[in-house]
């Protein structure tokens, strides 16, 4: 996205092709690799947020560790 996608009008609200970012997730999840820069930069937008939201059910960072950090801020 940053070499090819920078200048995509729109990139991370276009829907892009359903069919290839599934197939894209299923290349993943089995441990295939997926050259990313052969895809078009709204398909590839798709695909992380698709794996970062829907594929992780609990926050990347806890609440917890979210305040511990914010308190630093305030020192």
């Amino acid at each position: 996205i940053e070499s090819n996608g920078v200048d995509v009008e729109g990139i991370f609200r276009v829907t892009g092709d359903g069919p290839l970012v599934k197939s894209m997730l299923k290349q993943v999840k089995q441990g295939t690799m997926v050259d990313m820069k052969a895809q078009d930069p709204i398909d590839v937008a798709v695909f992380l947020k698709t794996f970062t939201l829907k594929e992780f059910p609990n926050l990347l960072i806890d609440a917890d560790t979210v305040r511990n950090i914010a308190s630093t801020q305030n020192c």
